[in-house]
């Protein structure tokens, strides 16, 4: 793997530095830099060096919060109320069934299925640390509205694992700070820290971060527990030893071995919409380039230019850290850490890697009546385009037709294409789905489930939610009356949007537009990391909210006046028009 590691940095200049760490049960069986913590001053990176490891840090944001499980300070079936009583936030505007509803729980925040809106960017990475963070949150969140019921559809938030701060810190009576440095130090993770002054880092052998191969940073992560750890690939593997002993350590037990268990279990198995998606207590619980090798758990940060992969296979308690201090790690670390890990399972059980991809199930093509057709056509939000090509981090929208020979799917581009940027016919089988005609690597379900129809994506044996039909309703003239360009008027001052990095960074769209595409309104993000088209629902004159699945979508979208200024708001942004 030494080789491989660097061949593939060799194909690949932008990634300067690079160290990781295979641990086997309690043993570290590698742990090495590669590259340069620092190109310019041609300092080697190490197993000692220091990285932003991103949302690596939610699942010690995780062991935190059960710990607190563990010593009867918090129960997961809690309302977030009962620890942070300033929270609210307005119930979503779409279509849900009765049954769906109740509380935010700790629970729900655990396993991304909280309803929260998010993620709420403004501020959140700056060039000043915000203490009061969470407070700013509180307050955009009551001024919005849930994007979907608690436990009823899977939509990673940062927002809602940055409250699990404020829960620690109500639980527990101690600051975030000196409750997880104590963690890092029972497990003897002595240069870590979730704060960059702090002295466990601070002056300690920090990476420079890069982008095409430019230094960017440093800059701080204002949603501390979601992603703001600082940490070494030898504190890491103290980390993968604690969950391969399910909780020991060699001063004791941090968490009970059960918990351990229930967190790297799936927990959302009874949430319908999630399909083949299986989460444990935060930990993402499939890999399907290692799903021979039994059960697995996973996570993987992006710092925005830092990258990190954490992989473990809980069955042979093999586990895997790779850290890049370039965005252009992204997915170099995960190919590194699943090619470590294959050949280290060969090694140790004699458990060989399938060749191949497996085929997929075949169904012979047949015919369906216009009818049937024409009950599945309309528009489809929100397409998930990453699942289907992994090209595209944007959602966008579909507009599926019937013709002769099935269905035509006609996918909206991201800007400049702002037209239809592809369109191809989907053709029944005997077993129900859809294909291309040339492949069935790729076949599409469309099923009604949860008051809705379902777009479902089946794919190596799993079905994955893609999309759900959104029906027009007449737009109101008032809405018309808002179509436009507008900019970003409630830009933070220290956000890093403003000028520290490029454009094509920046999460927080400066200009966005509203208009009417044939029979539905759209909005659409201009410049940044969201370029795509997203359907507005109009449920009043001034307010509608994004209908679909996945994250970055707005639970509520308001045309308002402030200070005689037309403005649209969604996720904490305030635009006016220009």
């Amino acid at each position: 793997m030494t080789a491989v590691v660097q061949k593939r940095m060799a194909e690949n200049a932008h990634v300067k530095g690079l160290s990781l760490a295979l641990v086997d049960e309690q043993r570290v069986v590698w742990a090495q830099g590669f590259g340069y913590a620092d190109a310019e001053a041609e300092v080697p990176a190490t197993a000692d060096t220091l990285y932003e490891i991103g949302s690596v840090s939610k699942v010690f944001t995780a062991c935190l919060v059960l710990q607190l499980v563990n010593a009867g300070k918090v129960n997961l079936d809690d309302p977030l109320t009962k620890y942070i009583p300033g929270f609210s936030v307005g119930p979503p505007l779409g279509n849900y069934p009765e049954s769906a509803g109740g509380p935010v729980t700790i629970r729900s925040m655990l396993t991304h299925h909280s309803g929260i809106p998010g993620d709420l960017w403004n501020g959140t990475f700056g060039k000043a640390r915000y203490p009061d963070f969470n407070t700013r949150l509180l307050k955009m969140l009551s001024g919005d509205n849930a994007h979907y019921p608690p436990n009823f559809f899977l939509m990673y938030n940062n927002t809602a694992v940055s409250l699990l701060a404020t829960v620690i810190e109500a639980a527990s009576g101690e600051t975030f700070e000196s409750r997880s440095d104590a963690f890092f130090q029972a497990l003897g993770m002595n240069h870590t820290s979730f704060f960059r002054d702090s002295p466990a880092v601070a002056g300690g052998p920090l990476a420079k971060g890069y982008l095409m191969g430019k230094t960017y940073g440093p800059y701080f992560n204002n949603t501390v527990a979601a992603g703001s750890m600082i940490s070494s690939v030898n504190d890491m593997a103290r980390f993968i030893q604690m969950m391969n002993a399910r909780g020991q350590v060699p001063g004791g037990r941090v968490l009970k071995a059960e918990t351990v268990v229930a967190m790297i279990t799936r927990q959302n198995g009874s949430i319908p919409l999630d399909f083949d998606f299986p989460l444990g207590f935060i930990w993402k619980l499939y890999d399907p380039e290692l799903a021979y090798a039994g059960r697995f758990c996973e996570h993987s940060g992006d710092a925005m230019i830092f990258e990190s992969m954490l992989k473990i296979l809980t069955d042979h308690n093999l586990g895997m850290i790779v850290l890049t201090n370039a965005q252009e790690g992204n997915p170099l670390h995960e190919e590194i850490a699943r090619d470590t890990l294959a050949r280290a399972v060969e090694r140790k059980t004699g458990i060989l890697k399938p060749s191949g991809s497996p085929a997929p199930p075949y169904s012979r093509q047949t015919s369906w009546t216009p009818a049937q057709l024409k009950a599945i056509e309309g528009i489809y939000s929100t397409l998930d385009i990453a699942s289907v090509a992994g090209t595209s981090p944007g959602r966008s929208y579909s507009r599926i037709e019937a013709v002769t020979e099935g269905l035509l799917w006609k996918k909206k581009g991201e800007p400049p294409h702002h037209d239809w940027e592809s369109a191809k016919v989907i053709v029944p089988g005997e077993n129900g789905w859809f294909s291309e005609s040339t492949s069935q690597e790729y076949q599409y379900e469309f099923r009604e489930m949860q008051g809705r129809t379902i777009m479902i994506e089946h794919h190596r044996g799993r079905a994955h939610f893609l999309a759900e039909r959104y029906v027009p309703v007449p737009i109101p003239e008032k809405w018309a009356g808002w179509v436009g360009t507008y900019e970003i008027a409630n830009l933070d001052p220290k956000d890093w949007t403003e000028d520290f990095v490029p454009v094509k960074l920046n999460l927080i769209s400066k200009t966005i537009s509203l208009q009417i595409e044939e029979d539905v309104l759209v909005l659409r993000r201009l410049d940044g990391v969201y370029q795509c088209p997203s359907v507005v629902a109009p449920v009043s004159d001034t307010v509608g909210y994004m209908p679909g699945g996945g994250r970055n979508l707005a639970g509520a979208v308001r045309a308002v006046t402030v200070d005689g200024e037309e403005r649209i708001q969604f996720l904490g942004l305030s635009y006016r028009r220009i």
